[in-house]
């Protein structure tokens, strides 16, 4: 599985990007202030996800 991972700001700001080879990998996301982000999860087929995360 080859799949892109981007984290964007609430202002479409991209915070954080990779590009991730299997499902158990472990992204460190510590580095984001507390606040709503959304990820979006692109794979090899183009398909496409949104998540909203939350830190804190």
């Amino acid at each position: 599985m080859n799949s892109t991972i981007e984290i964007y700001d609430v202002n479409g700001k991209v915070m954080f990007s990779k590009s991730i080879f299997n499902q158990n990998q472990t992204i460190d996301l510590s580095s984001l202030a507390t606040g709503i982000y959304y990820m979006k999860i692109v794979t090899l087929d183009n398909s496409t996800s949104v998540l909203k995360l939350i830190t804190q």
